[in-house]
């Protein structure tokens, strides 16, 4: 289940623009920032009566329902501008395919195409979910796996063929320059393919063991996220031109050149790649669709929301929250693809956005984790009396550490999200800055204006 959240192929150009750096973001990201999320999640998971409601339910324990609202609502909210990620990567791979260059080129054409497939995906999902499992593993196994196994083979022939290399590979390449905020910007892309590693440690309990299987697992994965997603991102920052990389396609890129340098007339495969990875993406979406508006009814059935989005059909599914977010993603893509096109600009407006608003859950959730630790210390707590089946390892001082680190490094990469990166014309930096800081407070209000109101709710 984890592992399809963290592992997708259209997140690999983001990743080669850092060049072989990438491997360090990596390993920063995943041992500083998702290993803390995960430890952190299962132990509030495995507390007896916090098993559901995700986030809402953690953060309302600890730091009161204002803010649980807020870090539900932020995690509700950011997938309405991820979406964009991915449905720009959908419009790019149809434009490939087809040979169509206005899906790709045309703003209007690109709009039209996108929503389409978003509103054709959400409305299937809304006669419930049992579908959506399975949907998932398919699109997992055809979509993202097998295309992933095929571009690593790819690369390696390429390497072994003495293709041309368009990255540094050195010693030198390996360590950022951290005398420059705008070379660390990439850094954004990559605590974003850690996110929402949270929803998986509701199933801790279901392990035999959570004490011992649960962290063995995350580390598990987080080695393999690391290899999976270097081995991605490098095979593509060796074979593209930095200047030649385009964010939304650049695996479609990567393939055809690799193709090509076997032989030219191999180029077609590349296409049916690109169809297998539009249904990995699809999935994805899928799974996106109903599991945050799911969260998000637990606060509306407390009465933090007005009645109407109480309302669940037979299916379980909470219609009126699920159109409601595809109204607000449908008002970001008008946004973002009239502005920018759904170019680089749009596309990396949009992971900053997507970043900075669901880092502001997790701010919440850290901040949240180290009360309850403080607490049980000081043996304020109902729940510390409680047998949990998973705790962060080392006692006060093991759960302070982790959890401190998670929430410096959250900080970090809110900081400089901010930052307009290299791959930003220096005449659009202004345009970014003011795009995304604009976004970024009016999506701040939201939660808290929301609540302030919650009495003329019931």
């Amino acid at each position: 289940m984890t592992i399809s959240m963290v592992v997708a192929l259209y997140e690999y150009p983001t990743f080669a623009t850092a060049g072989l750096s990438l491997v360090f973001f990596l390993l920063l990201g995943g041992f500083l920032w998702f290993i803390p999320v995960a430890l952190c999640a299962a132990e509030f998971a495995t507390i007896p009566g916090w098993e559901t409601g995700g986030v809402y339910t953690w953060v309302s324990g600890t730091l009161g329902r204002r803010w649980g609202f807020a870090a539900i609502f932020f995690q509700w909210f950011e997938i309405t501008v991820g979406y964009l990620t991915m449905l720009y990567f959908l419009t790019g791979a149809l434009s490939y395919v087809t040979g169509i260059s206005a899906i790709q080129n045309n703003k209007y054409v690109k709009l039209v195409t996108l929503l389409v497939i978003f509103w054709g995906v959400l409305l299937t999902q809304l006669r419930g979910s049992r579908y959506t499992a399975t949907i998932a593993k398919i699109g997992f196994a055809v979509g993202i796996l097998l295309p992933a196994i095929v571009l690593f083979g790819l690369g390696f022939h390429y390497v072994l063929a003495g293709g041309q290399i368009h990255t540094p590979i050195s010693l030198h390449a390996l360590i950022p320059d951290f005398s420059k905020l705008s070379t660390l910007v990439v850094f954004v892309s990559f605590i974003l393919a850690y996110m929402g590693v949270e929803t998986s440690a509701s199933h801790a309990n279901a392990l035999k063991n959570p004490r011992k299987e649960y962290p063995t697992a995350m580390f598990v994965l987080v080695i393999l996220a690391i290899i999976l997603d270097t081995l991605g991102g490098l095979t593509v920052a060796v074979t593209i031109p930095q200047k030649g990389l385009s964010l939304n396609t650049g695996v479609l890129q990567s393939f055809d050149i690799l193709l090509s340098n076997i032989n030219p007339g191999l180029v077609w495969i590349a296409r049916i790649i690109a169809l297998l990875i539009c249904l990995g993406v699809i999935g994805e979406i899928a799974s996106w669709v109903t599991s945050p508006s799911k969260a998000l009814h637990v606060a509306a059935v407390d009465g933090l929301l007005p009645k109407y989005f109480r309302y669940e059909n037979k299916e379980q599914v909470p219609v009126h929250l699920v159109v409601a977010n595809g109204i607000v993603a449908t008002i970001w893509a008008v946004v973002f693809t009239l502005s920018g096109g759904g170019s680089n600009l749009a596309f990396l407006i949009a992971l900053s956005l997507t970043v900075v608003i669901y880092l502001m859950l997790y701010f919440l959730f850290f901040i949240g984790y180290l009360k309850m630790v403080i607490n049980d210390a000081l043996h304020k707590n109902d729940h510390s009396k409680k047998q949990r089946s998973y705790e962060v390892p080392g006692r006060i001082v093991g759960k302070v550490l982790v959890s401190g680190v998670g929430l410096l490094t959250s900080i970090f990469a809110f900081v400089i999200s901010f930052v307009p990166p290299t791959s930003i014309a220096a005449n659009q930096h202004g345009i970014y800055e003011v795009s995304l800081v604009i976004s970024f407070l009016i999506v701040l209000s939201i939660p808290f204006t929301i609540y302030a109101f919650r009495k003329h709710f019931n």
